[in-house]
């Protein structure tokens, strides 16, 4: 019985139900979650690679930065605070 129970809370928080596009809404947002950590990473990286030329050009390598960290904080934005940590580990 506690197992049943346990299996309909799960399926409740973390499946949506079909009758509405709620499946597909999670499956967007996972996806964009996603696709903006993995920009966002990809772009620290390279500003940090480019962190010796940031005397000739301090601007573009600082707009990296800014940008790199937008891409970062999008899925706060995306999907919520409340249900960033669950969304984040079953993306990760």
């Amino acid at each position: 019985m506690v197992m049943k129970f346990v299996w309909a809370e799960f399926s409740r928080r973390y499946w949506p139900a079909r009758d509405d596009n709620s499946r597909l809404r999670v499956a967007s947002e996972r996806a964009l979650t996603a696709f903006c950590v993995l920009a966002g990473l990809a772009g620290s990286a390279i500003s940090i690679m480019n962190l010796e030329y940031f005397q000739e050009f301090p601007l573009l390598i600082g707009n990296s930065f800014a940008i790199s960290l937008v891409c970062l904080g999008a899925p706060l934005l995306i999907n919520g605070y409340n249900a960033f940590n669950t969304r984040a580990l079953i993306v990760g």
